[in-house]
């Protein structure tokens, strides 16, 4: 059997699966021609033929954890069929938060669900792939499937039997990211860890105020929001759904107006969805988690070498960073009735934004430094303390119009976790517009309405 072991962070996935505090995240596109069963299969065979990443495993070998190639697999063992044009998106994505995939078999650790004949999604265990290649396998399937229609290749096809993968195959594990991206903290890092962990929070809050970010001394102490009467020891992924979708035009408009003020979309959507908190969270400072794509981080002149054929396209190649920053309610009450937003405040937002991704491989690196195990389990029955997480995958543009299928609108999702209480994931294309997917615990029911009203409502103040 061709293994190899985990990575640090593959094995903190790992026990997230094994403790069940996550299931599964989902990239839905919607592709403007009908998706024959024929293409399909087709587009898959040729997409897990070239990356190894779609027919990886973990395996329990002799006492330790490994990554493995599974053998050969079918249309039937990853893709399932559903007709139903009466079928609500945000109900079905509350279920598909409830799906769990099993490590230690033989069987792929991703599926897809073509609906409608027009819909793919895309969901898969997060231990081999990062959002970012969720929004990639729609990029993929689009640029393979039209490559298909123009050559017209002939295939074998027996329906949901056609095998895709067979063995012998010539495909070879994927890199460990450890040995491609230096994780390793600097001593930076390492001290404010040390004092944010150790010192009391007055202190800290002190010392952090001169080496930290923006927000550092500005935070109000033991005032983050928390809701310790929601247990969450019984883990159902009974998260509230809702999407809402920005068209292009607005799209357009909010990210003309932020950059006029020197913000990106993920710092505006940051005020936006915090003002939308406000009534929540009234004086309580916020934490919110943003992942990082980090790709870039990547040392492609040693990947190349390790493997001439590299290719980053699909993998967990990804960090993220948390905005401690204080209550927003006096910036919302300081608007009065001109419900205009603060961009003083959305630059310093971009500015920390800025100043944090460049160490976030190495924030994520801190976990080689503790028992994983530990560290997971405890999360599960500790309070929650992340008030929001904001994940954006980006856009797919369709640049070619000779393409006989675009993609015309992309949603992400993802269950919450055991962190947080309210989410918010953005993907979308230049046709359709970029879709949030707002996340709620089912028991802040009517927190969460309140939530995704004002959203919608500062979007339309933004705009108009």
């Amino acid at each position: 059997m061709i293994s190899r072991e985990l990575t640090f962070v593959e094995n903190f996935y790992r026990i997230r699966n094994e403790v069940k505090c996550y299931s599964n995240f989902q990239v839905c596109a919607e592709y403007s021609s009908t998706l024959s069963l024929e293409l399909v299969c087709e587009t898959l065979r040729q997409l897990v033929n070239k990356y190894s990443q779609f027919s990886q495993q973990v395996v329990l070998d002799e006492g330790e954890y490994r990554m493995k190639l599974i053998d050969g697999y079918t249309l039937g063992d990853v893709l399932e069929i559903v007709e139903d044009p009466t079928l609500n998106m945000a109900s079905y994505l509350m279920e598909l938060n409830t799906r769990m995939f099993e490590l230690g078999n033989n069987k792929p650790l991703w599926r897809v669900i073509l609906l409608n004949k027009n819909k793919l999604i895309f969901y898969c265990e997060h231990i081999l792939f990062d959002g970012t290649s969720g929004l990639n396998f729609h990029t993929k399937f689009k640029e393979i499937a039209n490559s298909i229609l123009t050559s017209q290749p002939t295939t074998l096809f027996r329906g949901m039997e056609t095998v895709l993968l067979e063995t012998p195959y010539s495909l070879s594990l994927s890199l460990k990211a450890t040995d491609i991206i230096d994780y390793r903290p600097s001593w930076t890092v390492l001290l404010k860890t040390v004092i944010e962990l150790k010192l009391p929070k007055k202190w800290s809050k002190f010392i952090l105020s001169y080496i930290n970010g923006q927000f550092a001394g500005q935070l109000t102490e033991g005032s983050t929001y928390q809701r310790p009467d929601l247990n969450k020891k019984e883990i159902k992924f009974d998260h509230l759904v809702r999407i809402l979708n920005i068209p292009q035009e607005k799209v357009s408009q909010l990210l003309a107006i932020a950059r006029s003020h020197s913000v990106k979309f993920t710092a505006l959507l940051y005020i936006i969805l915090h003002l939308s908190l406000v009534d929540i969270l009234e004086v309580s400072d916020t934490k919110t988690s943003i992942p990082v794509n980090i790709r870039s981080q990547i040392d492609m002149q040693k990947a190349t070498k390790l493997s001439p054929a590299y290719d980053p396209t699909f993998g967990l190649y990804m960090s993220g960073i948390t905005i401690h920053a204080p209550s927003l309610k006096l910036l919302r009450d300081s608007l009065g009735k001109s419900k205009k937003i603060n961009w003083e405040f959305a630059r310093q937002i971009q500015s920390e934004i800025e100043s944090l991704v460049p160490d976030s491989r190495m924030l994520i690196g801190l976990i080689s430094y503790v028992d994983a195990e530990q560290f997971v389990k405890s999360s599960v029955v500790e309070p929650r303390s992340q008030t929001l997480e904001i994940s954006n995958l980006g856009s797919i543009k369709n640049p070619n119009n000779e393409d006989q299928i675009k993609i015309v609108d992309l949603l992400f999702n993802q269950p919450i976790g055991v962190s947080g209480y309210f989410e918010c994931n953005v993907a979308g294309t230049d046709i359709g517009g970029v879709n949030l997917v707002l996340s709620g615990l089912a028991q802040l029911s009517d927190e969460f309405e309140l939530f995704c009203r004002n959203a919608e409502k500062w979007i339309g103040f933004i705009v108009d």
